[in-house]
């Protein structure tokens, strides 16, 4: 129990947390913090967007290799501009303090917080549906077929298991942040159209 409490602050961080401790992560990456509330939200409409927009991007026979997505395909850019995002989400998980299910703190110790994340399956999406856009490049290079293209869009398909515990996130903000009432019947078939492992704080 004296271990917990080392590595623990409270919810809204009061005389729990000790501000001179050097291995503790800044304020303003506990959970609700105003910048975590933005990325969060902003993170669940990108994970939103690749759930429904990839499969229909791997779904539709183009006519054409060009028009699928190389250098002059608008989605191209887009996509790779939001890979890049999960690449900055991937490292600011590093650092970002998260809610224990069992003790209702929040561990804000950098050590914890770093090995919590390297367990997470979070970790392992992010690293493996990131990685396409190197591939993308190298083959858009040496002008692949359709069937090529495709394929390497598959690793972006693993973010769909993002969604889950983002929604999850999204819930808890509004529920315990925002005093919202949730319709916890809603929320529950929500979550469970997109399957993926169990929800976890990343």
């Amino acid at each position: 129990m004296a271990a917990v409490n080392t590595l623990a602050a409270t919810i809204m961080p009061t005389d729990n947390t000790n501000f001179e401790d050097k291995d503790t992560v800044p304020l303003w990456l506990f959970p609700y913090s105003t910048f975590r509330n933005v990325w969060d939200i902003f993170i669940f409409l990108v994970v939103s967007y690749n759930c429904f927009y990839t499969p229909l991007q791997i779904m539709i026979l183009y006519e054409d290799v060009s028009d699928m997505q190389c250098y002059t395909s608008g989605s191209f850019w887009l996509d790779l501009i939001i890979d890049m995002l999960f690449w900055v989400d991937t490292a600011l998980n590093f650092f970002f303090a998260f809610k224990d299910n069992e003790t209702k703190m929040v561990v804000a110790n950098k050590t914890a917080v770093r090995a919590k994340f390297l367990r997470s399956s979070s970790f392992f999406i992010n690293i493996i549906a990131s990685s396409q856009p190197f591939f993308t490049v190298v083959t858009c290079s040496l002008d692949p077929s359709r069937a090529v293209l495709v394929m390497l869009q598959l690793p972006r398909m693993m973010r769909i298991f993002l969604f889950n515990p983002q929604f999850t996130t999204f819930r808890n903000y509004l529920s315990e942040k925002r005093q919202v009432k949730i319709n916890e019947s809603m929320y529950r078939y929500v979550s469970h159209l997109e399957a993926g492992p169990p929800s976890d704080p990343f």
